[in-house]
């Protein structure tokens, strides 16, 4: 509120103390307003201030957790990757040099399943009739070999969103600066992540199997693809089904 212009006057008469006391009790009531209006809009103010400040600590505290998380899966999967491609190798090519001896052992077997029944043909004719047949018909073990799936491709990992984390200068431009509030309600002071050491990890080595294990597996595989074909006595000899039963043992 302006004062009275007599009150720059001298001297000051009656009539101007007058004016001043009625101004000065209607500055007394709008000040006592205004202050209240001000002191409830300072006292926000400061409340919401103190509320944006935790939650921009929040906000830059999660993106830390959220930046280190990210690395440490990337990293994980790269890991457990490169480990387990290499075990799903070796074992390719031992099952691999190992198939070729049990699809041999099978059309030997199929031979000699076919030469028997010459034992039991009727007549010469007839038994060189099924021995011709045996020695020239091919056995097809095609039907034994192990189709491997493709290795899958990586599942993709965004490395690129946490290029910047918080208190790096292109970060805190990103999110701080060049806003309609940032001039009014600049932010507080960022706190920086911690120091996060190169994340490593000690992949779990996966089991071993033996090659005992691996013949008895695939020939186990051999009798069950073609157990009709298969002469029980040969299975018995070779410990995939027991006596009396055609039920490969597990």
């Amino acid at each position: 509120m302006t004062l009275p212009a007599c009150a720059l006057q001298q001297p000051i008469t009656e009539q101007c103390i007058e004016i001043l006391a009625t101004w000065s009790a209607q500055a007394n009531s709008i000040w006592k307003s205004e202050k209240s209006a001000c002191d409830s809009s300072t006292s926000n103010h400061a409340e919401k201030q103190a509320s944006c400040n935790t939650l921009q600590a929040e906000f830059e505290s999660s993106f830390c957790v959220y930046a280190s998380g990210l690395h440490l899966v990337c990293s994980n999967q790269e890991t457990c990757r490169g480990t387990q491609i290499g075990l799903r190798n070796a074992s390719h090519t031992d099952v691999a040099v190992a198939g070729s001896g049990f699809e041999a052992e099978c059309e030997a077997a199929m031979h000699v399943k076919c030469l028997l029944r010459v034992l039991g043909a009727a007549g010469a004719g007839a038994q060189q009739g099924v021995l011709g047949a045996c020695l020239s018909d091919p056995v097809n073990s095609s039907r034994l070999s192990i189709a491997y799936r493709p290795i899958p491709s990586p599942a993709t990992c965004g490395i690129t969103l946490v290029a910047t984390v918080p208190c790096d200068e292109e970060w805190i431009s990103a999110e701080f600066q060049g806003k309609p509030w940032s001039a009014r309600a600049p932010a507080a002071a960022c706190v920086p992540c911690s120091v996060q050491s190169t994340p490593t990890t000690t992949p779990t080595a996966a089991a071993t199997t033996t090659s005992t294990a691996r013949e008895s597996s695939a020939t186990a595989f051999c009798v069950i693809v073609d157990r009709e074909s298969v002469p029980p006595w040969w299975a018995v000899s070779r410990g995939l089904v027991t006596r009396g039963s055609a039920t490969p043992i597990q």
